[in-house]
């Protein structure tokens, strides 16, 4: 589970790219590291992201960009309402990427995609 001090990291780090989008977040990135959590820059189309990455788990390659996004920041330990609110679209919104998401990993519940996420899943568990 996501502790007190990374989550204060990732909020930290999401609050540096919000208020300036073009510029990368050196200090917020680095802090989560710190923090024990894995991250990379990536470089897209010339612009910096700022990546949450999860371990290898082939189920996670069906997941579209948005998709991932969301159960990057379920994995996170944000709430529905929280996602909502950091990628700035609606509950229902979140609530049919998650519902997506599941149907495309085939796995059953927020749990599973979290623990797929971290790399604690094998194709034989299940809750």
């Amino acid at each position: 589970m996501v502790t007190s001090e990374q989550r204060a990291a990732i909020d930290d780090l999401l609050g540096a790219v919000r208020n300036d989008p073009t510029s990368l977040p050196i200090f917020e990135v680095a802090a989560v590291r710190a923090a024990g959590i894995d991250i990379t820059v990536e470089r897209h189309e010339g612009t910096d992201v700022v990546c949450i990455t999860p371990r290898a788990d082939d189920r996670l390659q069906a997941l579209s960009d948005r998709e991932r996004e969301v159960a990057m920041l379920a994995a996170a330990g944000y709430s529905n309402a929280q996602i909502a609110a950091a990628l700035f679209i609606s509950l229902a919104t979140v609530k049919d990427h998650m519902h997506s998401a599941l149907r495309k990993t085939a796995l059953s519940s927020r749990a599973q995609l979290i623990a797929a996420w971290y790399g604690g899943l094998s194709t034989s568990d299940s809750f």
